[in-house]
């Protein structure tokens, strides 16, 4: 199964957005 960019970039976008979601977590945690 080949690898196609436009599944690679959905990756790395979900990936980029749980990364966010763990930052804002802990950003939220030291600010309260």
């Amino acid at each position: 199964m080949p690898m196609f960019p436009f599944g690679y970039m959905i990756f790395q976008v979900k990936y980029l957005c749980e990364e966010n979601t763990i930052l804002l977590i802990y950003a939220h945690a030291f600010l309260r």
